[in-house]
């Protein structure tokens, strides 16, 4: 199972969020969570499994991250710190949060430092 994670600005009280996902199926989430639209040209999609973030997001080019709102997608401009794994399906209940402490195996993809960007705020 792919996962992706990052992190961003959140607009109503600028504080900053760790969003995770799963890789799923742009149908897949369009019938889960009845959004409406075309997907993004090129994207990888994603169901957000932390406790914060979108229900879900879209990756394109593993350096862009996307939200879906009011069908149509829209870039998150402060995301930053992307990273990528594959996992065990096993190491995943489909109530349980993927601990970030205990792996060390993420790959960092993207080296933007969140704290850079909101100094440019």
């Amino acid at each position: 199972m792919n996962t992706c994670e990052f992190y961003y600005i959140r607009r109503q009280d600028n504080l900053p969020i760790q969003a995770k996902g799963i890789e799923k199926s742009w149908p897949e989430l369009q019938q889960e969570f009845g959004h409406t639209g075309p997907g993004y040209p090129g994207a990888t999609y994603y169901k957000t499994i932390s406790s914060e973030g979108p229900e879900l997001f879209a990756v394109v080019n593993k350096r862009w991250v996307l939200y879906h709102e009011r069908d149509k997608w829209y870039r998150y401009i402060t995301a930053c710190d992307l990273k990528f794994e594959t996992i065990q399906y096993d190491r995943l209940t489909s109530n349980q949060s993927i601990d970030e402490q205990d792996d060390k195996s993420w790959v960092i993809v993207s080296e933007k430092d969140c704290d850079t960007e909101l100094a440019d705020m």
